[in-house]
């Protein structure tokens, strides 16, 4: 997310002149997450992306889930020309530090938070920062967005052309910008609970009012399972091949009466890929579509192409 540059500047600033002198830049995009089943980790391959502002993760990796997996990021900002930053030609004293921070912010996740990544004087050698943030399991959905910018951390000296309190910017545009989407494809589906011993074993909400622009999350729509249910105990997808393969027949099932819902019933179209909302209901269900070749003709064909994708996936293994 770009700063608006549309804005009177009341002190020196970093701009793209400033950024090509000193030669930022960032190491290519790194994404990890650890194995349920073990301690390993997993990398995944960035290798094709052409666009490293919008990673869209299960288009890389379809075993990655928000909900049982956590997220690695990892880059470096390297600045090869750093003293340029200060002095009389610069966005601060000589004396002062500069720090390098990155906002993170997701309204799907509903949090943000600033956190400060590391450090550079005039008499540093090098800059070469590393970053790293590690995302919990069931703490992301929807999208979540990183911007990454430099501040004035100590200041010793003051001038009246630059930042003189810490904490100020001083870079004029966001150094980098991510967007992550971290659900809503792939394996992934928002799953909730409820109890009623007397209730089915599981059963899917709709709360979506427009398909294009309600995120697929599960405030919209979500399989809820039954705690009190004495099957419950059975779809636990940590637990055995069998108890795995009733959870997967669930969530094609699922899967099917939202396709047959947002395609056969309200009649939605997913022609102009480019036009669709990352992240949105519609842009999923473009996805489903797409990835298993599914024939929309109907729900009993949606389902069925799912159930046939999903026999090709498990020979795979």
């Amino acid at each position: 997310m770009k700063q608006s540059i549309n804005q009177v500047e009341l002190y020196r600033k970093i701009d793209g002149n400033k950024v090509e002198e000193a030669k930022i830049h960032f190491s290519p995009l790194n994404l990890s997450y650890e194995e349920i089943t073990n301690d390993n980790f997993q990398y995944i391959d960035l290798s094709s992306l052409e666009n490293q502002e919008e990673i869209q993760i299960n288009e890389f990796d379809a075993m990655w889930s928000p909900n049982d997996n956590n997220l690695i990021i990892n880059q470096t900002l390297y600045i090869e020309n750093h003293k340029s930053l200060f002095g009389d030609s610069g966005v601060t004293c000589i004396e002062n530090t500069i720090g390098f921070a990155v906002h993170i912010h997701s309204k799907n996740s509903n949090f943000q938070k600033i956190c400060r990544i590391g450090s550079f004087t005039y008499s540093d050698e090098r800059v070469e920062i590393d970053f790293e943030y590690i995302f919990n399991p069931k703490t992301l959905r929807g999208i979540v967005n990183l911007d990454f910018f430099l501040y004035v951390k100590n200041v010793k000296n003051t001038d009246p052309v630059f930042a003189n309190k810490t904490g100020m910017r001083l870079t004029k545009e966001d150094l980098n910008s991510l967007s992550i989407i971290v659900d809503g494809v792939g394996s992934t589906f928002p799953i909730t609970e409820f109890s009623d011993k007397n209730g089915p074993l599981w059963k899917v909400n709709k709360n979506w009012i427009d398909a294009s622009e309600d995120n697929f999350d599960s405030s919209q729509v979500n399989i809820a399972l039954n705690t009190k249910h004495k099957m419950f105990r059975n779809i636990n997808k940590s637990q055995g091949e069998a108890n795995k393969m009733l959870m997967a027949n669930i969530t094609l099932i699922a899967t099917a009466m939202i396709i047959n819902e947002v395609i056969n019933i309200e009649g939605n179209s997913f022609e102009n890929e480019d036009s669709l909302i990352p992240g949105t209901i519609l842009a999923v269900v473009s996805y489903w579509i797409e990835t298993f070749n599914i024939n929309t003709t109907s729900l009993f064909t949606i389902q069925n192409t799912l159930f046939e994708a999903m026999e090709l996936e498990t020979i795979k293994e």
